[in-house]
């Protein structure tokens, strides 16, 4: 069940206290939307998918002409310290390893934001601004949650459009919560395209740059 901007308006605070849960689902309208604009594209359509290699993802949002790159930032061990010291994960090492002769039509980050010092987000999306263009989407979660999962969660987008997602890691930890606003003002060269607020405690964003 989705709350949409509007009818969310009143419920982040509500949400915020509940317990992260460790599997689920959600339905995906951005994600359907995404995939059936995708395939009435005329070139060959490239993802980036910064999570665990996923089949059913693959099936579900490719088609004949796609081409998925995987780099799971989300395994780097790095992720596992406290949140001061997360500053000496390199995103440039990581994303340096995958090729990209022309730019991606989407990328999926899914919740690696959550964890991630707002230096290192601002130092992602330079990288991914050089890897996309005006007509790329970028997919997100942003916990609203008080305290949750230590470690980035594993997701795949499903054949009836919803997303399952399964978390790593039982240890919960607080939540930085990064608002919409927040990560507006972190990356003013991108736009919120899209943005829900799903009763899981997370919001569903989607990006474009402009």
């Amino acid at each position: 069940m989705l709350y949409s901007e509007e009818s969310g308006r009143k419920q982040p605070q509500i949400l915020a206290l509940r317990t992260p849960p460790q599997t689920g689902s959600f339905t995906s309208g951005a994600l359907a939307g995404i995939a059936a604009e995708l395939k009435k594209r005329v070139t060959k359509v490239r993802i980036l998918d910064l999570g665990a290699c996923s089949k059913e993802t693959t099936a579900n949002l490719g088609t004949s002409r796609c081409v998925i790159a995987f780099e799971d930032l989300g395994a780097d061990p790095m992720l596992a310290l406290s949140m001061g010291d997360r500053t000496e994960w390199r995103l440039a090492d990581a994303l340096s390893t995958v090729p990209a002769p022309k730019p991606f039509d989407l990328v999926l980050a899914w919740d690696i934001l959550n964890y991630l010092q707002p230096k290192e987000i601002v130092e992602l999306f330079g990288l991914l601004a050089s890897s996309i263009s005006s007509t790329s989407f970028v997919h997100l979660l942003l916990c609203a949650l008080v305290r949750y999962p230590a470690r980035p969660g594993r997701f795949e987008y499903t054949s009836d459009g919803s997303v399952r997602y399964r978390m790593t890691h039982q240890e919960i930890i607080p939540c930085p919560r990064i608002s919409p606003h927040e990560l507006e003002r972190l990356l003013p060269y991108f736009t919120i395209e899209r943005l829900v607020l799903l009763q899981d405690g997370y919001y569903e964003v989607v990006l474009k740059l402009n």
